[in-house]
């Protein structure tokens, strides 16, 4: 199956308009500098351009000196650009319908058929589906289906905003991004800005994230480009995303047989597509290619809900405008917003025992997997900006409801207890 528009007879708008990925720091430069060199040893025409070649290709970038953010440089890919993405899925699932494949709508799986360490099918919410093999290509949801096969991914899942603006005259040439400053902006094809943030710090379900990033997003947005300062925003979304410790997607044979996995893209899953859109091996490659962990006794209890089902809420709820920003009660403190606290990730991890005695692989999964369930959350959070102190939050990962707040020297509670406006939130 082809890739291009004509290959696959369907215009997905793709605009090869080149991208620039900007370096604001000599760690950036450094790190760019040796992107361009890989690229250009396989193949790839990258190159690296100084400020007044940046200037050049975006006139309207703001490459001063002087700037909070000054451009030192930035890679450059030529061939690479924009297409309009539902296009590009209306074109895939087209083509595949050609070539003999059942697509369903609205068809959520709920379970996995089991013929002893072998899956023979799925359980959906419209009846069973039997299969030869079974792809699990959830992105967000890979660990919550994953739970329901037995197995866990080292994969967390956090919320990732964009937005975009009213419709304005062709001004922006090209596609920028800035991975120190979290935001990439280009322009569409009717005109309307298309702005994207980082994802949120905190493991989330919710398909909404936290307004103080989208603020930030678009203080650096304006720095970098002021001719964008009287541009209104439209609309705003949020969406669920699988981000893997290195940044880098995990493809190939679960420890179930006949079961295939391709998740952790993170923020790169609509570039990724055309890679994996190959067919499906017809014999499983060796499972040892992949570091598998069973499941852990945190993520046994399933999560409430477990539903993988993403389609938004009715637009607006009495709870949105409460749940912009989450509001934590510092047990030292009292309650403050988030912007005054530091995630850290999951909490009860206790160190390894006897770490001399680990091997490589129960290293791997003590550094690199942790519960993802979405469902109620134990985490760790510490008041960066007031009293400097670590303390434990139970949050449901689904509606970011806080459920209890607690010390380290605290037992756990149970997640019975939702607590009231006046407590958190």
């Amino acid at each position: 199956m082809g890739t291009t528009p004509d290959e696959l007879d369907y215009d997905f708008l793709f605009s090869q308009r080149g991208v620039l990925n900007l370096a604001h720091t000599l760690q950036d430069v450094r790190e760019g500098t040796r992107r361009v060199n890989a690229n250009r040893l396989n193949g790839v025409d990258a190159e690296w351009l100084a400020p007044e070649e940046v200037a050049k290709i975006c006139p309207i970038l703001n490459v001063s000196p002087n700037t909070r953010y000054p451009v030192l440089g930035a890679t450059y890919q030529p061939r690479a650009g924009i297409a309009k993405h539902d296009h590009v899925a209306w074109a895939f699932a087209r083509r595949a319908d050609e070539l003999g494949v059942d697509l369903i709508q609205g068809c959520e799986v709920t379970d996995f058929l089991r013929d002893g360490d072998r899956i023979v099918g799925v359980e959906t919410s419209q009846g069973t589906i039997r299969a030869g093999r079974v792809g699990l290509a959830a992105a967000g949801h890979s660990s919550v289906l994953a739970e329901r096969a037995g197995f866990r991914l080292p994969v967390q899942s956090h919320p990732l905003q964009a937005l975009v603006s009213e419709l304005h005259e062709p001004v922006h040439p090209t596609v920028v991004m800035s991975n120190h400053v979290h935001v990439y902006v280009s322009q569409a094809h009717k005109g309307e800005l298309v702005m994207g943030a980082g994802v949120d710090a905190y493991n989330g379900y919710g398909q909404r994230g936290s307004f103080h990033v989208i603020e930030r997003q678009m203080a650096a947005a304006v720095e970098l480009f002021p001719v964008f300062a009287r541009a209104h925003v439209l609309r705003t979304w949020g969406g669920i995303v699988d981000v893997t410790p290195d940044a880098s997607p995990v493809i190939g044979p679960t420890p179930l047989e006949n079961l295939y996995v391709n998740c952790g893209w993170g923020t790169g899953g609509f570039k990724a597509t055309p890679p994996p859109a190959g067919p499906s091996p017809t014999s499983s490659p060796p499972a040892s290619s992949i570091r598998w962990a069973p499941r852990s006794a945190w993520s046994a209890s399933p999560p409430a809900p477990w539903s993988t089902n993403t389609a938004p809420r009715p637009w607006p709820t009495e709870n949105d405008e409460e749940n912009a920003v989450l509001l934590l009660n510092c047990p030292w403190c009292g309650p403050r917003d988030e912007t005054e606290y530091h995630y850290g990730g999951q909490a009860h991890v206790p160190y390894p025992a006897t770490p001399d005695a680990l091997t490589d692989q129960e290293w791997a999964e003590y550094l690199f997997y942790r519960d993802n369930p979405k469902g109620p959350f134990a985490e760790r959070w510490m008041h960066s900006t007031g009293c400097r102190r670590w303390f434990n939050v139970l949050r449901d990962t689904a509606s970011h409801q806080v459920l209890a707040v607690y010390r380290p020297d605290e037992t756990r509670p149970a997640p019975h207890h939702v607590q009231g406006p006046g407590e958190n939130r």
